[in-house]
């Protein structure tokens, strides 16, 4: 029942919201030059029999991986026929929606894995995700009377009506130290100083071990990673009391992101 499972979701100029390479396939253009030239590398040490996998996490409509396979025809084709695509997707209705975007496609073979079937029979190749770690799950912390708190969601039922709230939860030991851990390291402290009641941001607890699976799915080769950050001094300041968590439908943006839930797309950077 989510925007992405329930195949809500729309990409593109009259869309939700629109990705780079939704609008046109240049941005494909120009990171062809570097896959291809990683591929050329990889395939000068690759012994073990295996092909060259392009491995996209969460690839939307798949217009990424479709342009650039296009383009890579053009500069490597004497290594095509040893390339395969795979796609790691969570939801069905957008496996669908690739699924009819590549019904014609015979550059090169497609398969649907999951990260962890990849950790069990890892590749030789690159692992590219495009406006993916924004869409990751994070955790809520709020500052309330000098302490944190996680920010739950709780269902009201009051006939004839439901709907949702927040709600504090304790902070658990190992999140706490996950924090404790980060900003000793980086320097910066959670919550920073002169914060207010109320003060909220995000946190990405299991960040970390998806990132071990995510190394674990590789042989050997390269992940390309690309969105938008904020440095953490810049991030976690008592200006900015409301994190970055936004609720995107239609091309606006909104900080209601309870309301109609599922049919808005919740992202955090």
């Amino acid at each position: 029942h989510g925007f992405y499972g329930s195949g809500r979701v729309k990409i593109g100029k009259k869309g939700d919201f629109a990705t780079s390479p939704s609008l046109s396939p240049d941005f494909s253009g120009l990171l062809a030059v570097q896959i291809a030239d990683w591929f050329k590398q990889l395939n000068r040490i690759n012994f073990t029999g295996l092909p060259l996998s392009l491995v996209e996490l969460g690839p939307g409509y798949g217009s990424l991986a479709f342009d650039l396979i296009v383009a890579i025809e053009k500069i490597i084709p004497e290594l095509l026929s040893n390339i395969e695509l795979i796609f790691v997707e969570n939801n069905f209705s957008m496996i669908q929606k690739q699924k009819n975007k590549f019904r014609n496609f015979s550059i090169v073979p497609i398969y649907w894995r999951s990260i962890d079937e990849l950790v069990d029979s890892p590749v030789v190749g690159i692992i590219l995700a495009n406006e993916f770690l924004d869409a990751l799950p994070v955790e809520r912390i709020i500052f309330e009377n000098n302490k944190l708190y996680r920010q739950g969601v709780a269902l009201i039922e009051r006939y004839p009506h439901s709907y949702l709230t927040y709600k504090k939860l304790p902070i658990s030991k190992n999140f706490s130290n996950s924090i404790r851990y980060v900003s000793e390291s980086i320097g910066f402290a959670i919550p920073p100083k002169e914060a207010h009641d109320g003060w909220c941001s995000e946190w990405h607890n299991n960040l970390e071990p998806w990132l071990t699976k995510a190394s674990k799915s590789l042989i050997y080769g390269s992940m390309l990673f690309i969105d938008y950050f904020i440095e953490a001094k810049r991030y976690y300041t008592s200006s900015r009391s409301s994190g970055t968590i936004l609720a995107y439908k239609d091309q606006t943006a909104s900080s209601e992101l309870l309301f109609e839930p599922g049919y808005w797309d919740l992202t955090s950077h």
